[in-house]
């Protein structure tokens, strides 16, 4: 309860400090003409947006030559797993058929054996 109090106390006598020298200066600050004020850090900020805007990496140029090339790369892979798989098929359609050429063949053998 001590604690809590002390520290509302506190926090009202800094309110009531804050108070009084603002009002203590309120009259010089209504005195003083208006200024422009120019921050630095505008300043700098517009310097690093321009310069990030000149980087190549952040022009839509970039941009659509990495997904140009990107693409590009997708559709040579594409085609080299096509070509892969229609090798594999054709060798599985000649096996297939060796198959059952090798039946006949092996049955006929077997009947001049018999012979």
């Amino acid at each position: 309860m001590k604690v809590e109090l002390f520290s509302f106390s506190i926090t009202f006598l800094s309110f009531l400090g804050i108070l009084g020298i603002f009002f203590k200066n309120y009259q010089k600050m209504l005195a003083l003409p208006e200024q422009k004020v120019e921050l630095a850090l505008s300043k700098f900020y517009q310097k690093i947006k321009n310069r990030v805007k000149e980087l190549k990496f952040f022009q839509k140029t970039f941009w659509e030559i990495y997904l140009e090339k990107s693409l590009t790369k997708i559709r040579i892979l594409v085609l080299k797993v096509e070509n892969f798989l229609y090798q594999k098929t054709q060798k599985l359609k000649e096996k297939k058929i060796k198959e059952k050429e090798i039946p006949k063949i092996s049955f006929w053998k077997k009947i001049r054996k018999l012979k």
